[in-house]
C-alpha cells in the first residue's frame, strides 16, 4: 500500500487525479513524469489540469465577509447564536479583532461581492455609526497595495502552493503549473491586501473605514458598491437588538429541537425566572437560553443536557420489561395446550418484550433534561 495513501484506496499512480488529496497531486505527477509508460503524457495532463481547477475553485479565500445587501453582513448559524450572547450580556455584537484583518465588513452601498462562504447563510443587518473621518480606499489605493503585496509575497506564494500540492522545491513546474501558481498567487496577495486594508483602519483614530469599488472593478465580481471597514465594536449595533435578532434567526430556522425547548421552558418555571423563553438555541455542545424580562430587557442562561442515551437504553429495557410480562400474563391460560403453546408463548414474549423496548425507547428519547450553567 502506498504510503501516502490512507486506507485500502491502492497508490496514487493508479488513482484518476479527481480522488487524490492536494497533497498526493505532486507525488502522482512526479509518478508519471519518472517512467515512460503508454498514455504518460496524458496523465500529467491529467493531474496539471486537476491543480488548476482547484486553484480556479478557491478564488475568494479569506477575503471579507460581505453580501450583496447595503447594511448587511452574512454569518453563519453559530455565529448569529454566539452575537446574539453578546446582545443578551450587554456586549457588543461583533467582536472585529476576530475578523477579516482584525475588522468587521458590511455592504453599505449597491451590490459589491468579493466571496463569500455558502455556510454563511444568517442575514444580519447593522447599524454603523457615522464617522468624520473615515480611512477611504478606492479602486487606485486597492491596486497600489495589492502591486506592493504580490511583490512581496512571490517567494511565500510558490512555497504555499508547493507545499499544498505536494511538489518537491526541486521539481520544475511547466507553464502549466506556472500559470495554476500565478493564479494562486493572486488569491494569496489579495487575501494578504484586504489584511492591510483592516489593519490600516484599526490604525485610524475613528477605526471606521470605507471600501468603494467602481463598476468594472477587479475586485467586485457583481457591480459597484461600497463597503465599510470597523475596527472599534462600540461603533456597531444590531437593527431591532435582540428582538430583531431572534426573528431572523426564526425566519432562517435556527433553534434547538423541540423537546430541548420544552425542557428550558420548564427549567425556567421550575427555576421561577422572571420573563419568558424566547429562544433556547443549540452551539459548542451547550444551550442558550434566551429570556425576555420586559422590553429591551433580556437576560442570557446557558445550559447543557444530559446523555440521553442513557435514558434511551434505560427507557427502551423499562419498555421490554413491562411489554414482555404484560405478554406473559396474557398467555398463561392458553399453557395448558401443551408444547406448541409453549414455543408460542417464548416467542410471543421476545416480540412482545421487543415492541416494549421500542415504545420505551421512543418515548423516552424526546426526554431532556437541562442543566443550568453558571
Amino acid at each position: 500500500m502506498d504510503a501516502a495513501t490512507p486506507g485500502n484506496v491502492g497508490p496514487v499512480a493508479a488513482r484518476r487525479a479527481s480522488t487524490l488529496r492536494d497533497g498526493e497531486l505532486g507525488a502522482a505527477l512526479h509518478d508519471a513524469a519518472s517512467h515512460r509508460k503508454p498514455g504518460r503524457e496524458a496523465r500529467e495532463r491529467e493531474i496539471e489540469d486537476e491543480i488548476a481547477d482547484r486553484v480556479i475553485r478557491v478564488v475568494g479565500i479569506d477575503k471579507p465577509d460581505v453580501p450583496g445587501a447595503p447594511g448587511h453582513t452574512k454569518v453563519t448559524p453559530d455565529v448569529a447564536v454566539r452575537i446574539l450572547e453578546n446582545l443578551g450580556k450587554g456586549e457588543p455584537p461583533f467582536k472585529p479583532e476576530l475578523g477579516k484583518g482584525g475588522a468587521s465588513w458590511f455592504v453599505v452601498e449597491g451590490n459589491p461581492y468579493t466571496g463569500i462562504e455558502p455556510a454563511k447563510n444568517t442575514p444580519v443587518e447593522v447599524e454603523i455609526a457615522k464617522s468624520a473621518k473615515p480611512v477611504r480606499f478606492a479602486e487606485p489605493e486597492l491596486v497600489k497595495l495589492l502591486d506592493e503585496v504580490r511583490q512581496e509575497t512571490a517567494g511565500e506564494a510558490e512555497a504555499a502552493f508547493r507545499k499544498r500540492f505536494g511538489l518537491e522545491p526541486t521539481t520544475p513546474l511547466n507553464s502549466k503549473l506556472r500559470k495554476s501558481l500565478a493564479r494562486f498567487h493572486d488569491q494569496l496577495a489579495e487575501s494578504r491586501m484586504w489584511d492591510q486594508v483592516g489593519q490600516r483602519v484599526r490604525a485610524s483614530p475613528d477605526g471606521v473605514g470605507e471600501v468603494v469599488l467602481g463598476e468594472g472593478s477587479r475586485f467586485s465580481r457583481s457591480g459597484a458598491g461600497k463597503f465599510a471597514v470597523v475596527t472599534d465594536a462600540s461603533k456597531l449595533r444590531i437593527k431591532g437588538g435582540v428582538e430583531g435578532l431572534l426573528r431572523t434567526m426564526s425566519e432562517q430556522g435556527i433553534s434547538a429541537e423541540a423537546p430541548v425547548q420544552q425542557a428550558a421552558e420548564a427549567m425556567a418555571r421550575q427555576a421561577k425566572w422572571a420573563g419568558r423563553v424566547r429562544g433556547v438555541f443549540r452551539y459548542g455542545g451547550r444551550i442558550l437560553i434566551v429570556v425576555g424580562v420586559a422590553a429591551d430587557v433580556w437576560k442570557v442562561y446557558h445550559a447543557r443536557d444530559k446523555v440521553k442515551a442513557v435514558v434511551e437504553s434505560a427507557g427502551g429495557w423499562a419498555g421490554a420489561t413491562a411489554g414482555a410480562a404484560a405478554f406473559a400474563a396474557w398467555f398463561v391460560p392458553a399453557d395448558t395446550a401443551g408444547p406448541l403453546a409453549w414455543a408460542a408463548h417464548g416467542v410471543g414474549t421476545l416480540v412482545a418484550g421487543g415492541i416494549g423496548y421500542w415504545a420505551g425507547s421512543s418515548t423516552t428519547r424526546t426526554i431532556y433534561e437541562l442543566i443550568l450553567e453558571n
